[in-house]
């Protein structure tokens, strides 16, 4: 994150044919601050990229209520249709829904899920929308 690897190799800054030509001074950065910056740096990049982080767990079962997503057809349409139920699985990410007597096969990417998705969606505090498209 901002350092070249010949520093860290090397433990010094490489030495370029300009800088002597230009004579550009050196800037000396202790080791310690750096590797202190390097460490905060990474767990703000680390608490953002968990935070971002969107995935469904592989353990929906049949009878598993699901919102499933389909391209709107205006712009005031909602994409997320609900009242979806988990028939069954096939293979690790796809899966058998049914919604008033019509199947469709799904896979994970366009559905969330929830026990209160046949409710219209409306998220508790206690439980965390997952979307997919």
């Amino acid at each position: 994150l901002g350092t070249s690897p010949f520093i860290w190799k090397e433990e010094r800054l490489p030495e370029l044919p300009f800088e002597r030509k230009m004579n550009i001074q050196r800037i000396f950065v202790n080791k310690k601050e750096m590797i202190q910056k390097r460490q905060k740096i990474w767990q703000k990049y680390q608490k953002d990229i968990v935070k971002g982080k969107k995935f469904i767990d592989d353990s929906l079962e049949p009878g598993d209520s699901v919102f499933l997503y389909r391209p709107r057809q205006s712009k005031m349409q909602n994409g997320w249709q609900n009242g979806f139920k988990v028939i069954k699985g096939i293979g690790h990410d796809a899966f058998l829904v049914e919604k008033d007597g019509q199947i469709k096969r799904t896979n994970k990417k366009t559905f969330e899920e929830g026990s209160n998705a046949e409710k219209g969606g409306v998220w508790t505090a206690t439980s965390q929308p997952r979307y997919f498209r």
